[in-house]
């Protein structure tokens, strides 16, 4: 409960801002996308559809294995 918390409270306080890393970024910019659709979501909801969407994309963007 409590890294949830500290998660929460660094999106609030715009940590995100200050990372450098890719994933991160698309991460809120998936965030702030469906933030900003009419979806009643709440905001577990919306971090929960963010990273999977991260993760989709970033499973897209690999290469397969041979």
């Amino acid at each position: 409960m409590s890294t949830g918390l500290v998660v929460a409270a660094m999106v609030l306080a715009g940590f995100h801002q200050t990372s450098g890393a890719p994933p991160v970024h698309r991460f809120f910019e998936y965030y702030q996308a469906v933030e900003k659709t009419n979806a009643p979501i709440n905001f577990w909801e919306r971090v929960v559809c963010s990273f999977l969407l991260t993760r989709a994309e970033s499973r897209e963007a690999k290469p397969p294995l041979t």
